[in-house]
């Protein structure tokens, strides 16, 4: 397994909630093989209530990258809201994150109908998931 990560600062206020050893941790106990980037971000907000903090995409090999490999974006929440928001991310998101993964490593290349994108808002206290 590969795994890398860009981890820029954020600005004042924000903080990052997903720890990166977790990830890695959740996908090695699982026994599964694929390639991971993970970046974090800050997105654009309109408000400081709407967080987005998982976006995942499985992206198939190609002429240019022989194997696939996850790009796993993971966004902000304010700070004063990081250990709610880690508590719900560890016991609701991740075990469901990683059930998408798995389900991507196991289905085909040539499968017609892959799961789309994986997706987490953190909205007005209220977890999302698309």
């Amino acid at each position: 397994m590969t795994f890398d990560i860009e981890k820029p600062k954020t600005w004042k206020g924000l903080s990052y909630v997903l720890k990166s050893s977790i990830l890695k941790d959740e996908i090695t106990s699982r026994g599964i093989e694929c390639n991971v980037h993970l970046i974090y971000w800050t997105p654009q907000l309109n408000n400081q209530t709407d967080c987005s903090i998982i976006e995942a995409e499985y992206w198939l090999p190609n002429q240019n990258v022989e194997h696939g490999r996850f790009y796993i974006r993971s966004g902000v929440v304010p700070s004063s809201e990081r250990k709610k928001v880690e508590t719900i991310l560890i016991n609701e998101v991740l075990p469901k994150l990683i059930d998408w993964v798995e389900i991507q490593v196991n289905t085909s290349i040539e499968a017609t109908h892959r799961p789309g994108m994986f997706c987490a808002f953190y909205k007005e206290g209220e977890l999302i998931l698309n």
